[in-house]
């Protein structure tokens, strides 16, 4: 197998290993000659790096618009805390009522403070253009981590244009969640790690960062701690228990912000475990039957529209698996790549995968991701080809290939106009949620909050299964979430039927767990429920699509309702109905 060689740093902690420990620690950490001027990349990398971030920028904008519903529940978190309510849901509502709905700790905490300064934008942009700085840095990044695992100059160019190609990076950017800023924090965590080990080798003092990045992980996605404990038995292993002053600080700057957290959340919220987890808990059988699926997504929407895309995602993780087999990547230790993706990994099938499009569970370790594959490819070029020219020369058409297929995974992002796939300049570069949102699926989530705002008194509870956008626009208004994310007492409900998306019972059926507990227990003032009529079922007299909402029995008559109208848009061929009902 060749060698090659990656970019050594001049300065700092970057210095690559010297012969301190012999040939062995010349082979795992190899180094070559440098630009006089840049530490890690040469000319052509540096030529290639900005076409990159030119292209995730112009793919960024073609669906600059699309935000999940699920990220206005962490808003709605940030906005109450940055207002002196607390990281609470509902405002003013009992001690008993806390609840953790939002697992993403850091990232809650960011925004809040992005919610204080005062640019003139609504908090989605805030958190988009925040993704969209994240991605950059990632797009700079990536080369570095290559060069710090020896790749070959030609893997260092590839990089960072497949990761910015990738369709999963790009929505990952602009979608409003903290998946990009796991993806930061992942990567420079483990960038940083093998830096530190590759310093701490020559002899060089340096200090831990890298413990703090991976507490960043955990306290930004919850299997972000998975990432941290790997990195630590890596440390304690590799050294052989020899972990000295850096260990201890190392350990101390990881654990104490993730046990610090766990604490108070114990103390505020009364939980281990943030309230999704209880909510999510997917039964094992159906994890497996829709988690390993979900890992086959890779490039695309959705895996089993096509036997294609199944192939290809299959094929891809071939070359990941090559890409293990390189060393350093099952060395220590470079074997933190492969314990990071399999954690991921882990996560994901656990939970069943995410119920959003796109491969959403899978995008922190993305980068790692591409590197590995990158990896493999380098495995392949270096069987066949007997000098490291002929191994490049190999190595090409496999990376024009993979940029390929990133491309083609962005067919079915676009022109899809009611998920919300939307560039930023149709909407005329709008600053509000409410133009933001205008014209696609959440739309109506502002037309329910409008009417919710003029019709209902200040304080009332209502009971919902979209905790998103609508009850970020009615703060004023306190809500139950039927699906248990934010929720404690329907999220530990026994008896009740849990999926990705939460609690899954039919919530107005008094015969369910979910529903006897609203009407005997919560007894919300309000509960929302609606109707979808599809194609031939659609009536020619929509009245009396609203008479079937209005005469809906709700738990066995306990509640009344005074409201039904059309809740638009709905997906072509489609058209909704909301129904509003008091309790008696």
């Amino acid at each position: 197998m060749a060698v090659t060689n990656p970019s050594t740093p001049s300065t700092g902690n970057c210095t690559p290993p010297r012969q301190v420990d012999g040939r062995m620690l010349q082979q795992a950490y190899p180094s070559t000659r440098q630009s006089e001027h840049d530490a890690y990349m040469t000319k052509i990398e540096r030529l290639a790096l900005w076409p990159a971030i030119g292209i995730f920028l112009l793919l960024a904008h073609r669906v600059f618009v699309y935000t999940p519903d699920d990220a206005y529940i962490t808003y709605r978190y940030a906005v109450n805390l940055a207002e002196g309510y607390g990281p609470v849901f509902n405002r003013n509502a009992p001690a008993s009522d806390r609840t953790e709905g939002y697992s993403c700790p850091l990232f809650m905490f960011l925004m809040a403070a992005l919610w204080k300064l005062p640019l003139g934008v609504d908090l989605v942009i805030k958190a988009k253009l925040l993704g969209i700085c994240c991605g950059i840095a990632l797009l700079f990044l990536s080369p570095r981590l290559a060069a710090l695992l020896g790749m070959p100059a030609w893997a260092r160019v590839a990089l960072p244009v497949l990761v910015a190609t990738h369709a999963v990076f790009v929505v990952s950017s602009v979608d409003g969640m903290e998946t990009i800023l796991a993806t930061l924090w992942t990567t420079w965590a483990t960038c940083r790690f093998l830096q530190e080990w590759q310093s701490q080798d020559a002899g060089l003092p340096v200090f831990p960062w890298s413990g703090l990045l991976f507490a960043a992980c955990s306290l930004t996605r919850p299997e972000g701690v998975l990432m941290g404990l790997a990195a630590l038995s890596i440390l304690l292993i590799g050294r052989r228990g020899r972990i000295g002053r850096y260990g201890i600080l190392w350990i101390g700057l990881f654990l104490l912000p993730v046990i610090a957290w766990w604490v108070f959340r114990l103390l505020y919220y009364g939980s281990l475990m943030p309230n999704t987890y209880y909510a999510k808990n997917v039964p094992l059988h159906l994890a497996a039957e829709k988690g390993l699926p979900y890992l086959l997504r890779t490039f695309f929407r959705f895996v089993n529209e096509s036997l294609v895309y199944a192939a290809i995602g299959g094929l891809w993780w071939l070359l990941v698996a090559l890409g293990v087999w390189r060393m350093p990547f099952r060395t220590v230790p470079g074997i933190i790549l492969p314990l990071c993706v399999g954690a991921q990994m882990l996560f994901a099938a656990r939970t069943g995968g995410d119920w959003m499009s796109s491969w959403r569970y899978m995008a922190p370790v993305l980068v790692l991701l591409v590197l590995l594959s990158l990896a493999g490819i380098a495995e392949i070029g270096d069987a066949i080809g007997k000098t490291p020219r002929t191994a490049t020369l190999i190595a090409i058409p496999f990376c024009i290939a993979l940029l390929g297929v990133s491309l083609w995974g962005h067919k079915d992002y676009h022109d899809r106009p009611y998920i919300g796939y939307i560039a930023w300049a149709e909407k005329r570069f709008a600053v509000r949620d409410r133009e933001l949102l205008s014209g696609w699926m959440l739309n109506k989530a502002v037309v329910l909050s409008d009417w919710l705002n003029a019709h209902l008194p200040p304080g009332s509870e209502i009971a919902y299964s979209e905790m998103g956008v609508t009850p970020h626009l009615s703060p004023q208004l306190r809500f139950l979430d039927v699906r248990g994310l934010t929720d404690r007492g329907i999220a530990r409900l026994p008896g009740t039927r849990h999926e990705q998306v939460g609690v899954t019972d039919e919530y107005i059926n008094a015969s369910t767990p979910v529903g006897a507990y609203l009407k005997n227990e919560r007894r919300p003032d309000y509960i929302l429920w609606g109707l979808r009529f599809e194609g031939d079922q659609i009536p020619s007299d929509f009245t009396i699509a609203l008479d079937r909402v209005r005469t809906q029995d709700v738990l066995d008559g306990a509640y009344e309702c005074i409201a039904a109208f059309e809740n638009p848009p709905a997906p072509p061929g489609c058209r909704d109905v909301i129904g509003v009902y008091r309790r008696r």
